[in-house]
């Protein structure tokens, strides 16, 4: 199989740039620095395409689709994963902090997915799997701007699922809980602007991603879970993957079936005589 892995230098890009290698796939990824170039080199001798890029920068982007899409001979399984964290409540969070988390995570992937889909849709065939998180289900206090990122792209993903099915292209939107990954390290950012007045339930997200003795999921396993259900013939639209996203996602749709049930009758008498 043909892997292009936005992110593959750290946590889930990385964890399915190994796991694919490992199964004798190829794998084209992305990566912003020196460093992290020469890294995912180091991982195969032959079946490694390492490419810079920006996912904020659109021409960047398209280059290194293209260069993938060549180097594959067809990109079958897009693994649209760069993004960051904001912790914050939603008044705290700077015009600045709001619209990069915004570029990175929601016109990042979109410039990928811009880039990578006119390669499936001419063969009418393809794997998209877009990064989300169970924060794209069940919203967190302190991380509202993270959570509407990937409400975004759950919604986006969504659709574009619905769009693409008739061109024989799949999309699944994976959503991770908690994984024993560099994110709380390395892609977590706070808001600069902390008020008083949200040191309690708007620091719970803060404090639970920063706890190192709460059990995580393993990123291996998960990568494992993603190369089973990559290019077959049904995968999911909606992944939820380890046992806290099914949780949260769980408690979620129970609290909307019964907003539902309590307000249907309100919600039926707005109907047109």
């Amino acid at each position: 199989m043909k892997w292009f892995i936005t992110g593959a230098s750290k946590g889930f890009g990385l964890a399915i740039a190994k796991a694919a290698l490992e199964r004798g796939d190829i794998v084209a990824g992305t990566v912003r620095g020196d460093a992290d170039l020469a890294t995912l080199k180091a991982l195969h001798p032959t079946n490694v395409i390492a490419l810079k890029a920006d996912v904020t920068d659109r021409a960047q982007v398209f280059a290194a689709a293209a260069a993938a899409e060549e180097a594959l001979g067809g990109i079958e399984v897009l693994f649209n994963n760069a993004g960051f964290g904001l912790m914050g409540a939603v008044e705290e969070a700077s015009p600045a902090e709001i619209k990069n988390i915004f570029d990175v995570n929601v016109f990042g992937a979109i410039n990928v997915l811009q880039a990578v889909l006119p390669y499936m849709r001419k063969r009418r065939a393809g794997h998209i799997i877009n990064v989300t998180s169970v924060s794209g289900w069940a919203p967190w206090a302190g991380s509202g701007l993270y959570g509407a990122t990937k409400f975004a792209m759950e919604g986006l993903g969504r659709t574009l699922a619905s769009e693409v099915a008739e061109l024989g292209i799949k999309v699944t939107n994976l959503a991770p809980g908690g994984f024993a990954t560099e994110f709380a390290k390395s892609s977590l950012n706070v808001v600069a602007n902390k008020l008083s007045d949200y040191e309690g339930l708007a620091r719970d997200a803060e404090r639970s991603m920063r706890d190192t003795s709460h059990p995580k999921g393993d990123p291996a396993k998960l990568a494992q879970a993603v190369l089973k259900i990559a290019g077959t013939e049904n995968p999911p639209v909606r992944f939820l993957v380890g046992k806290d996203a099914l949780g949260y996602a769980e408690g979620e749709i129970a609290a909307m079936q019964k907003d539902i049930a309590q307000w249907r009758d309100l919600s039926l008498s707005t109907a047109s005589d």
